[in-house]
């Protein structure tokens, strides 16, 4: 069984708002867990509602599909390493007023880098985590593929 490890859980869902939780995942006789420390609160992902499991070449992501309590699938992401921001098309000021939008490779006037330079730095970012968490995501998927055999 995989030893409990410190990871950021992000629920994929349709119009969700994409935030980062950190906490500890560890695996039960029955489920995977995670732990909230700052909500004190816990998700659990029972074994036998897993659809499938996915390691996300090139990233220390591992991506949960699995049937939610009311029927419905639900789609948790555990990033193996600190994810970097995820960045929207419009930012927004400390004021409240919306920022003016990026204008591709000229940036903007305001100096903020581009949506495919952030974008870019961020797929580098996950790539060289990856290589740490390569072998701890390997053995997670690979337990939890046995006991769901998903």
């Amino acid at each position: 069984m995989p030893q409990p490890v410190t990871v950021w859980m992000v629920r994929l869902e349709p119009g969700g708002s994409l935030g980062t939780v950190r906490g500890t995942l560890r695996m039960d006789e029955d489920g995977v867990v995670f732990m909230d420390p700052s909500a004190g609160a816990e998700t659990r992902v029972p074994f036998g509602r897993v659809r499938r499991i996915r390691r996300v070449p090139g990233s220390p992501v591992l991506v949960l599909r699995w049937q939610a309590a009311d029927g419905g699938n639900s789609e948790t992401a555990f990033y193996f390493a600190q994810p970097p921001p995820i960045a929207t098309d419009r930012r927004t000021e400390p004021s409240g007023h919306e920022a003016v939008p990026l204008l591709g490779f000229l940036g903007s006037p305001r100096g903020q880098p581009s949506k495919r330079r952030r974008r870019r730095e961020s797929i580098g970012y996950l790539a060289a985590r990856s290589r740490d968490a390569k072998a701890t995501i390997r053995v997670w998927a690979k337990e939890i593929r046995a006991r769901t055999g998903a």
